[in-house]
């Protein structure tokens, strides 16, 4: 059984090169640790096999891009980035405090420069 070639129309082509995006590093907090970023997106809803529903946001610490994820079921979290308004561009100290993940709290504040 032979396959046919199909060419990819340049349409096609550009299409999926716009959502392949080169990996970022992940924003990881310890315990107790205490970080400055600035938002450099909005953040965007991502659904994982592995990790179920998140808000990945983009943000820069120490001039280095990084991707942060929130999952879609931290209410709490959401909540105080929402009161924020419009990231982009905002400075925030983020703390976190919780040993496992199911007592870990995030804690933001925002810095007005």
């Amino acid at each position: 059984m032979q396959e046919k070639d199909e060419q990819i129309s340049q349409e096609d082509a550009e299409c999926w090169r716009n959502d392949v995006s080169s990996p970022k590093e992940t924003l990881k907090i310890a315990d107790g640790e205490t970080v400055r970023v600035v938002f450099i997106s909005e953040g965007m809803k991502k659904s994982s096999v592995d990790f179920g529903n998140s808000v990945v946001f983009e943000v820069e610490q120490k001039e280095i891009a990084k991707n942060w994820y929130v999952s879609a079921n931290n209410f709490n979290l959401l909540g105080q980035l929402k009161e924020i308004g419009k990231l982009i561009g905002q400075v925030v100290d983020i703390s976190r405090t919780g040993k496992r993940r199911s007592d870990t709290r995030y804690t933001i504040k925002k810095i007005d420069m």
